[in-house]
């Protein structure tokens, strides 16, 4: 299988061009706030990374429509948003950000933790702890295992960003509405930062260090071989339905 190193960049509203880029050397220029990265702009970053077979397609059609290729990503994304109600999220992002701390021993500073600028967070998990490969169902997989930790946890996230070409906004980017940038925060900080002093740190970028690759554990790839497990159960599910022409709903 060709490693995943393309992804999509679009700078200003999520309707304008998607261009492709290294998704990695693109990620990280955004948390160094590099001048190529633009961080005053409204922008974007795919979800998930792509192979080659992407990079072509993008090419020859001039949009991540119908793309139904391989996709991997580095960090799995859980997207905690509630509307009008900041204080709520605060909440289940540290609740879900000291599951995923305890549950695969990783260190605090692995998660990648980011308010949004708005109304919400987003919450990376480094995939090198269950070390999948790409493939066509890994963004189905990965709804799947991150819907799992939500449930044990006992929050609801948008489960609409695990789309194959679905766009997050890059970190310390400019939210259109409120002006603020997508902020790094650590566990501690995500902890014991008033409401007050976020919503102001966040009126600027601040560049910060990406972590490194974690180890791989144990109950992660238990948890990932789950998912796997319950996807490929309601494929054949699925095609039994269609084969016979029943309906159990």
């Amino acid at each position: 299988m060709q490693s995943a190193r393309y992804g999509f960049r679009i700078v200003g509203p999520c309707w304008e061009t998607r261009r492709c880029v290294k998704a990695d050397t693109a990620f990280t220029g955004y948390a160094a706030c590099s001048d190529q990265a633009e961080v005053k702009n409204e922008s974007y970053l795919s979800a998930f990374q792509f192979t080659d077979e992407f990079r072509y397609h993008l090419e020859m059609t001039g949009s991540t429509k119908n793309y139904h290729g391989p996709c991997w990503s580095t960090w799995l994304w859980w997207d905690i948003d509630r509307e009008n109600d900041l204080d709520t999220a605060v909440r289940d992002a540290r609740r879900l950000s000291a599951f995923l701390l305890k549950r695969y021993r990783i260190d605090d500073d692995e998660l990648l933790i980011f308010f949004s600028g708005s109304k919400g967070f987003h919450v990376g998990l480094t995939t090198s702890l269950w070390n999948s490969p790409p493939s066509a169902h890994f963004n189905r997989l990965a709804r799947r295992f991150a819907e799992r930790v939500a449930e044990q946890v006992g929050i609801t996230i948008d489960s609409g960003i695990y789309d194959k070409v679905r766009a997050l906004r890059a970190p310390n980017s400019r939210h259109p509405k409120t002006g603020r940038h997508k902020l790094r925060l650590s566990f501690e900080e995500l902890l014991h930062l008033s409401k007050k002093i976020m919503l102001q740190r966040a009126q600027q970028p601040e560049p910060f260090d990406l972590p490194g690759q974690s180890t791989e554990n144990e109950q992660a790839v238990a948890d990932w071989q789950q998912a796997v497990h319950d996807f490929a159960a309601d494929k054949a599910a699925h095609h039994h339905r269609h084969r016979t022409g029943t309906n159990t709903t």
